[in-house]
């Protein structure tokens, strides 16, 4: 990681949180664990007043590290004695390189697997002794999912609390809901990185996978952008054009070039692109967005739901990410006639599917005024 980078990043945080009105000591650090980066930046930007006592923050942090990881490693001897391919990605893939013991915050452990292993996957879970919360708490109806999530509680503490996010598709970036149709590539598949203790995506897919979950969640993820800018780096040009293409089948081409844009000119982090980003109306418009003050104040005031809700703010920001505009009008058929099956999973109470409609409508209506 560049010093330009570090020294860009705590002025940014600097400057956020003091005109966010948090003007004292440690403001910034405040705002860094808002943000979900708060050790990295407390280990890595040093002799400022971003520096406070960690109170023993570091220690429990390395243990939940370690809790993860073990938890980690685990599923995957599970996984892999019962056949099943999968990868970890983001958080726990990366937390070894490329962060120091306790930096890379983590909710959960996030790993994909193939369609035809979600059984598989759920039985290894509930042998494991993870919980899988019914359908209504998950996120969508089962027949449009690309995952499920689960939990496990190892001891009495929230430290201990251990999640899995899987994954067997990946959710389209032109439309609010999720869908189970877009499956991970067969060339990512094909060129995982098996040297390590977990199976990972090369580090050029890995940036593309990181960018798709970004845009998935309307740039609000700021972990993310720390891995892009811990990653990116140490990826030769040679690989541009596949890392293009992938993007290019994921729909977040025109989010890679103007991340790699943002990266170099305002963050300081050289990063191999080979096109410069587009310069239509919608690609100045998201420049400004993720201008880096800009980008911190909004996801650090987000909702935590905001990335699932329909509402005004997540249709502006996703139409501005879009490859296409016009793949815009799925954004629009997903706020106001989305699938029956999701109107059944989110009323439930409905006496008819017209009924639920009207509940849907009242709804988003309300939140888009």
């Amino acid at each position: 990681m560049s010093d330009s980078f570090s020294d860009r990043l705590a002025e940014t945080l600097e400057r956020v949180a003091r005109n966010d009105g948090d003007e004292g000591d440690g403001a910034a650090i405040r705002l860094a664990r808002r943000l979900g980066i708060g050790g990295f930046v407390r280990n890595r930007i040093a002799g400022s007043s971003l520096e406070i006592s960690d109170s023993g923050e570091r220690t429990l942090r390395a243990l939940r590290e370690g809790l993860v990881k073990e938890a980690a490693e685990e599923l995957s001897h599970t996984l892999t004695a019962r056949g099943v391919p999968h990868f970890f990605f983001k958080g726990v893939a990366v937390a070894d390189r490329f962060y120091a013991s306790g930096e890379r915050e983590m909710d959960d452990i996030d790993v994909h697997v193939r369609p035809s292993a979600r059984d598989a996957v759920r039985e290894t879970l509930v042998e494991l002794g993870y919980e899988i919360p019914p359908d209504e708490q998950q996120e969508g109806p089962a027949s449009l999912r690309s995952g499920i999530v689960a939990y496990r509680r190892v001891g009495a503490s929230n430290i201990e609390h251990v999640s899995v996010d899987v994954a067997w598709g990946l959710d389209p970036v032109d439309r609010l809901l999720p869908r189970p149709d877009r499956a991970v590539p067969e060339e990512v598949w094909n060129r995982l990185d098996l040297t390590g203790s977990l199976p990972v995506p090369n580090d050029a897919h890995h940036v593309v996978l990181i960018v798709h979950h970004l845009v998935h969640h309307d740039m609000l993820h700021l972990r993310g952008l720390v891995d892009l800018v811990l990653i990116w780096p140490g990826i030769p040009g040679t690989l541009v054009d596949e890392m293009d293409m992938l993007a290019k089948r994921f729909g977040v081409l025109r989010a890679l070039r103007i991340v790699a844009a943002v990266l170099q000119s305002e963050l300081g982090v050289i990063v191999a692109a080979r096109s410069p980003p587009p310069d239509d109306w919608r690609s100045r418009r998201l420049r400004r967005m993720l201008d880096p003050d800009t980008w911190c104040t909004w996801a650090s005031n987000a909702a935590a739901n905001e990335f699932v809700e329909i509402n005004a703010s997540r249709i502006r920001r996703r139409m501005l990410l879009l490859d296409d505009l016009r793949a815009a009008p799925g954004l629009v058929m997903d706020a106001v006639l989305p699938p029956r099956e999701y109107l059944r999973w989110r009323w439930p109470e409905a006496r008819s599917m017209p009924h639920a409609l009207a509940h849907h409508l009242m709804r988003v209506a309300g939140k888009l005024a």
